[in-house]
């Protein structure tokens, strides 16, 4: 959360204790900050200000902030819900370290090395549909990438045989019973160039 301190070489804000109950802070010091006046509006928050008129007089002032008004502490509407999801990031590092490995990795590619920072098309659907397209994409270059070109290609002549065959005449009665003349093409290509036997 916002404060009023020195980038560095200061009291971190993790030490000034938030009493819920009483909707005030307790600095290091040991003296409570308590709100000051109305909320402050940001630009996508709205937050209130804590502190405390001890400043003027604190003896470790000069480790804690170099500003004329003392240590303020911004808390936005959101803190609550900011502090419990860190809460749990920090009872279970290795379930979100292993989250940052499998979900968010496909992610940072998408941003930091397509540049996809932005979408083009709004709306829900439209967006959603933009960033499938971006997903099936890389899928391919991770299939690509695992088991090369020719595998992939492997792979979508296997699949296009078996889905084609799904739909082929036979002995067999499981099949459907269903052959249109463009399946017939579908069966005639796979069979001349790439030697099925269907």
């Amino acid at each position: 959360m916002p404060t009023t301190s020195p980038s560095h070489n200061c009291i971190p804000t993790a030490e000034f204790v938030y009493n819920k109950e009483n909707d005030y802070y307790v600095c290091p010091s040991g003296e409570i900050m308590r709100k000051a006046g109305d909320f402050i509006t940001r630009k996508n928050y709205r937050a209130f200000t804590y502190k405390t008129p001890a400043c003027t007089t604190c003896p470790i002032r000069q480790d804690c902030t170099s500003n004329k008004a003392g240590r303020i502490i911004e808390r936005t509407e959101y803190q609550d819900v900011i502090d419990e999801n860190r809460s749990r990031v920090l009872a279970a590092p290795d379930y979100y370290k292993l989250r940052q490995q499998i979900v968010e990795h496909q992610f940072g590619i998408l941003k930091r090395q397509w540049g996809f920072t932005f979408t083009l098309m709004r709306g829900k659907i439209n967006v959603l549909s933009e960033v499938n397209l971006l997903m099936i994409v890389y899928n391919l270059r991770r299939l690509i990438s695992v088991i090369g070109i020719d595998g992939l290609k492997k792979k979508f002549k296997d699949f296009l045989f078996n889905f084609l065959n799904s739909f082929s005449f036979g002995a067999n009665e499981n099949r459907r019973h269903f052959r249109a003349p463009l399946f017939i093409d579908y069966f005639q290509v796979i069979r001349s160039e790439y030697g099925y036997n269907v």
